[in-house]
């Protein structure tokens, strides 16, 4: 709780009571609304048949408004009305004609527009119905023409088009926003009044990013009070027009972490409004929020009613929403706070704007319950629950009822009785037709609540409206709809709910059980929820009190060694604990023990290795205040960051035990011991990931942490043992990469090796796997990336501002996902940089141990004058667009976020690790373009893509070379399962943290031979190929595959030559087809709602094979084409029957080169063309005597680490991996669920 002011400890025990109310389940909350209503059945009868009058007057009515036409026509469940208010969405914002175009020709084109002309339709929904048709056909002829007359055509056409498509959807906004400014306004008011309509004008102030944006918003209140306040003629505020106020327009960050310092910011703010409407005689009302902003809405109001200058008013109001959990237990305790101000407060009681938001916000968090109901019907018995509440009160409250439900009202009638004069207030656009009626009653106010402002402020609330229109669920859209007989559009909440099984929407589930699955997501915790947040505070104070210790554990016992201090990067003074440092003795000791570790941890069944992995996690939630605790003040990571770690290294734990019971994993073997490599920067999270995947796998481990890092990992090493992972299974040294590192890497009963870290490192690794005689050593290698975002202008810059503050520079830019180039379309990049300026600086950096910071520490020293060198060297070589702070704590390793502007994409060629954003703008035209030019990078990892033109996303999602992509949405904070992470080229090797392949990279299918038999050199003459150049052979094989990548239906054709009848080629390309299930196959992995993830895979490149074995070679053929690579076989002798493979596939692929063969390449000549050309692997017998030397060759050349495959490696070697996550409720809500 965020108080500032003394309160009485009634008023305690009510807050507490909103704090608490969201742990409750639905049935039992549900049975506490039925009887507090406590209607009764002649009651209910009485409701019923008012509501169905109403309902009958309505639909009587002829003169049905044309935007009620429209929306029941295009509502939100036909594909033609969701991609209206898509285009709705964002068409008003995107200036430029290029992208115009893009967007109009995506969202019309392709739709069955003729399906809303039949018969039974008005003439105007039938006549929009053919426009659309006829638009689309245009837009489908025009996209072709590229030349001459047709092109100068189709140019004419389609600005024809944009401009009657955007004077449209101005048409449609028109209808929900009541003027651009107050003077328009108070106009157009005057007319609404002579049929007795008030107004509450909101001046559609969203949630500032800026302080400048603030400071605007907070003007056009101050003016439009001024200019209402004028127009007050009555002394009764009740008898006024309003405004209402939304308080996160007020302050860029009106977020509870930000409590300490905002709430008394916007209260002081505030004040001086509410001063001047008490003289006016004019209510104020503040606004309805997301639900995390609840409480600190609750501390503002808290403060003003303990104002004396405010004693006794009964103009000022607050906004209740009934679909929350916490509507009634609000309502208690804003009953004392109408007895602090001694007047009553207006409360507007609605029913909730943001309800899906509210459904994806618990998902991804991971909280035990939602904060508002899922069903409907039980937000419309706590609505009248609350009205019952309000009108027992009157000395406390003074009720606005904002609905546009007939059975609603009916039942608020009934409540109040005949004599008490009611307010009811609706919409602006919405409910005319129902208000109307009821305005004609006695003792009935009418207040509309009227957003005022041009199109442009108006986008989310307007898109929000279109949302409840046309939702599937709305009473607006079922009243619209004649086949809905009035009776069931009257029947109480009380009887709906009955025709349910079980109260809690099955369809959504519990926030953790989201994945359809078992395995539940992990606990989260909810911060912004004072109960939690306390329970939180204390867990870090407990765990605070304890003795860190970190030191090598060899079979379960700490060996003692150099100790020195491991002390907090936010505070170099301050000793967080202490470490034992190894060495390569004892890491040689730790190897030895993991081998005898392996002999019996292997044996153990998978279910129960499994259910071991699984009581981790359960520790781990057991335990978490001691991980956080640790990730605060070894990690310098943020309280919301370590909560973020904790939940990652949990998931770990239950998600690869669930792999390890798969089906597909029965049959698989362990490989030995797996030494683990881990970051500091997620010191918990990564270590715990390649461990437990380690172990699910069979596999003994050795683990090493970072050396800045070792506290927080020798924990979860304890707690591994505790969860009875056998001691000399788990080892764990830590010690410096030089040393300990070097000697895990380099010992001979290494099995693999996972590590996570610098490109540069991950080379060296595997050159010195090489050069030991081990290249086909499994080397899991995750590194980082420049990564980039792509903003183009249809994108919402204010969405676009908050994912790219969070991807740059959470964590303090220290994620190998984090943003790091950022490249914004010409059109909208000014005022794109302004917002971001006004964003960064709101930022708070300092002590993650307070939870207001923002942007903690680097890690170390060494970090933080790295990142300095590349700061002067931006400052002299670029425009600096963006500055955090110029004042930083002096006691750590502090680095201010920044950003700079260059001139050119390809003026970033290093990865900089840490908060430094690189800025470049791009015309329009040249999208694509830039895919290839971070394709050239060579790096792979994440890529951000905001814009609202699905078809050019996919278009620049499906053309680039990168692991991660995420579409309208931060790239950062990867899910395990639910997007499996990882890149491609010099961002990693593969497969994917937290994938589906991840564990058979750790493992063998009982044929695999995993480590060459022999380091010897070749012996054997190298010969000139006598084929044509070895260079343009491989050259034509890129190509080919490139082509064959693209090729649409390349299954099709595969399936086609699975006919053939020539040397059992078809039969084995069958085979192989029926078990690629797994890599072919397009997954779309359950997700929170408001977001998809898809997972597919595709080609590595060009397979070059020297396998001697002519069937082998044959199955290694089928497999790469399979997956979609190209192969490249070198013989040593006659043309096998690969060559009949070749000429089939020539006769029905598209690309040439497909398949080739070339005979007798030596090493030297094989060895110098892999130097020289982007290939995707070599495949060879891992007794062949050429493996040595190709695996050297591999290793030191330039580019990203390749692998050598084996004829045993099974499809998921032959590719890479690719997550697409697309934020599908960017534009307003998740259609589908509202639907639902």
């Amino acid at each position: 709780m965020n108080q500032h002011n003394p309160i009485s400890s009634e008023n305690v025990n009510r807050r507490n009571q909103v704090a608490t109310a969201t742990s409750q389940s639905e049935s039992v909350l549900c049975d506490q609304l039925t009887q507090k209503l406590g209607l009764n059945s002649a009651s209910w009868s009485r409701i019923e048949t008012r509501a169905i009058a109403l309902v009958e007057k309505i639909r009587s009515d002829q003169s049905q408004p044309l935007i009620d036409q429209f929306l029941n026509e295009y509502g939100l469940s036909t594909p033609e009305g969701a991609q209206l208010m898509r285009l709705a969405e964002a068409l008003s914002r995107t200036t430029d004609a290029v992208t115009a175009d893009e967007l109009i020709r995506d969202k019309i084109a392709g739709g069955d527009w003729l399906a809303h002309t039949g018969a039974g339709r008005k003439i105007a929904m039938r006549a929009s119905g053919r426009a659309l048709d006829l638009t689309s056909k245009w837009l489908r002829w025009s996209e072709n023409q590229s030349s001459g007359l047709s092109e100068q055509l189709a140019k004419l056409g389609n600005s024809a088009v944009r401009s009657s498509t955007r004077a449209a959807i101005k048409a449609v906004s028109s209808q929900f926003v009541f003027a651009e400014d107050l003077n328009g306004a108070l106009k157009r008011a005057k007319a609404y009044g002579k049929n007795g309509y008030l107004f509450s004008f909101d001046m559609l102030g969203e949630a500032a990013r800026t302080q400048s944006q603030a400071a605007n918003y907070y003007q056009a209140y101050a003016d439009a009070l001024e200019r209402v306040a004028q127009s007050a003629g009555s002394q009764d505020p009740r008898l006024n027009h309003g405004i209402s106020i939304k308080l996160s327009a007020l302050h860029p960050r009106y977020e509870f972490a930000q409590a300490k310092t905002v709430v008394p910011e916007i209260a002081g703010l505030f004040l001086p409004l509410a001063k001047k409407a008490r003289s006016a005689n004019v209510q104020i009302t503040i606004d309805a929020e997301e639900a995390e902003r609840l409480d600190i809405s609750m501390d503002v109001l808290a403060v003003l009613v303990a104002e004396p200058e405010l004693r006794g008013w009964n103009g000022l109001g607050f906004v209740v929403q009934a679909y929350q959990r916490r509507a009634l237990p609000l309502l208690n305790w804003l009953e004392t706070q109408a007895a602090q101000l001694g007047a009553p407060l207006f409360i507007r009681l609605v029913k909730g704007a943001y309800w899906d938001s509210e459904i994806k916000r618990a998902q991804e968090m991971g909280l035990e319950s939602y904060p508002v109901y899922t069903r409907k019907e039980i937000t419309d018995l706590s609505y009248l629950a609350c009205a019952k509440k309000l009108l027992a009160h009157p000395d406390a409250f003074s009720p606005q009822f904002a609905t546009h439900n007939a059975h609603s009202i009916a039942a608020i009638q009934e409540m109040a009785g005949t004599e008490r004069p009611i307010e009811v207030q609706r919409l602006f656009g919405m409910g005319q037709q129902l208000h109307d009626i009821i305005l004609q009653q006695p003792n009935i106010i009418s207040r509309i609540y009227a957003p005022v402002g041009t199109q442009k402020d108006l986008l989310s609330y307007l898109i929000r409206r279109l949302l409840e229109n046309g939702a599937n669920s709305s009473f607006v859209h079922k009243l619209a709809d004649p086949a809905i007989e009035a009776k069931s559009l009257s029947q109480s909440p009380v009887d709906a709910l009955l025709r349910h099984s079980e109260l809690e929407n099955p369809k959504i589930g519990q926030p953790r059980n989201y994945l359809k699955t078992k395995r539940m997501s992990a606990e989260g915790w909810d911060l912004s929820n004072p109960a939690i947040r306390q329970r939180f505070e204390s867990g870090i104070e407990q765990a605070s009190k304890q003795a860190y210790v970190a030191g090598p554990v060899i079979d379960g016992k700490l060996e003692r060694s150099e100790q020195h201090d491991i002390c907090n990067p936010a505070n170099k003074a301050d000793r967080v604990g202490i470490c034992y440092s190894g060495d390569r003795k004892i890491a040689k000791l730790a190897i030895a023990s993991a081998q005898e570790g392996f002999e019996t941890w292997s044996k153990i069944p998978a279910n129960k290795r499994a259910a071991k992995l699984e009581r981790a996690a359960d520790l781990l939630e057991e335990r978490a205040s001691v991980f956080h605790y640790l990730a605060i003040k070894e990690a310098g990571k943020t309280w919301s960051d370590a909560v973020d770690e904790v939940r990652e290294a949990i998931d770990f734990c239950r998600y690869y035990a669930e792999r390890a019971r798969d089906d597909d994993f029965v049959n698989r073997k362990a490989v030995g011991v797996v030494i683990c490599i881990s970051p500091w920067n997620f010191p918990l999270a990564i270590f715990m990931g390649q461990v437990t995947a380690a172990l699910a796998a069979g596999n003994s481990v050795v683990a090493k942490p970072a050396e800045q890092t070792p506290l927080i990992a020798a924990e979860a090493i304890r707690l591994l043992h505790d969860a009875g992972i056998p001691p000399s299974a788990l080892n764990f040294v830590p010690g410096a990469g030089s040393t300990v590192g070097e000697a895990l890497v380099s010992h001979n009963q290494t099995a693999a090796v996972c590590f996570t870290g610098s490109t540069a490192t991950a080379k060296n690794i595997a050159r010195k796997l090489a050069a030991s005689g081990r290249a086909l050593t499994p080397l899991i290698a995750e590194t980082g990336g420049i990564n980039a975002m792509i903003v183009d202008s249809s994108a919402l810059l204010e969405q676009t501002i908050d994912a790219v503050v969070s991807s740059a520079f959470q964590s303090a830019g220290q994620r190998c996902s984090a943003l790091r180039i950022l490249c914004v379309q010409e059109d909208v990049a000014d005022a794109f940089l302004g917002l971001l300026r006004g964003a960064m600086e709101s930022l708070t950096i300092g002590d993650p141990m307070l939870i207001e910071t923002d942007i903690g520490p680097v890690i170390d020293e060494q970090a933080k004058d790295n990142i300095r060198r590349h700061i002067d060297l931006l400052e002299s070589s670029a425009r600096r667009c963006g500055l955090a702070t110029d004042s930083l704590p002096s006691s750590g390793h502090f680095i201010a976020p920044v950003a700079f502007e260059l001139n050119d994409f390809t003026d970033l060629s290093v990865e900089v690790f840490g908060p430094v954003l690189h800025i470049v703008r791009y015309a329009a035209h040249s999208k694509m373009a830039l895919i290839d030019k971070i394709n050239a990078s060579g790096y792979g990892l994440t890529l951000g893509i905001q814009s609202r033109i699905d078809n050019v996303s996919d278009d620049m999602a499906g053309r680039a070379k990168v692991g991660n992509i995420y579409i309208n949405r931060n790239q950062i904070g990867a899910v395990v399962g639910v997007q499996p992470f990882g890149g491609e080229g010099l961002s990693g090797t593969g497969p994917k943290a937290g994938g589906p392949l991840y564990l058979h990279r750790l493992s063998a299918d009982g044929a695999e031979v995993l480590n060459a038999s022999s380091g010897q050199k070749p012996s054997v003459e190298q010969k000139k190929s006598e084929d044509q150049a070895l260079d343009s052979i491989i050259t034509m094989g890129i190509a080919a595959q490139r082509l064959w990548a693209n090729t649409p239906g390349k299954l099709d054709i595969i399936s086609q030559l699975a006919k053939s009848n020539v040397k059992d080629i078809g039969k084995i390309i069958a085979r192989e087809m029926a078990s690629t299930e797994l890599v072919l196959s397009n997954l779309q992995i359950p997700s929170p709602v408001g977001e998809t993830n898809s997972y597919s895979c595709h080609g590595r490149g060009l397979i070059i094979s020297i396998i001697e074995d002519e069937n082998a070679a044959l199955i290694a053929c089928i497999r790469a084409l399979v997956t979609g690579n190209s192969f490249l076989h070198i013989a040593c002798g006659a043309k096998t029957i690969i060559q009949a493979l070749a000429d089939t596939v020539q006769t029905a692929a598209p690309a040439k080169g497909l398949v080739q063969i070339v005979q007798r390449v030596g090493v030297g000549e094989l060895t110098s063309a892999i130097e020289s050309h982007p290939i995707g692997a070599i495949i060879a017998e891992p007794d062949d005597h050429r493996v040595h030397d190709l695996g050297v060759a591999l290793a030191n050349r330039a580019g990203p680490i390749l692998p050598i495959l084996t004829p045993a490696s099974q499809h998921d070697r032959y590719v890479h991996e690719k997550t697409i996550t697309r934020n599908i409720a960017a534009a307003g809500g998740d259609v589908n669920l509202l639907n639902g």
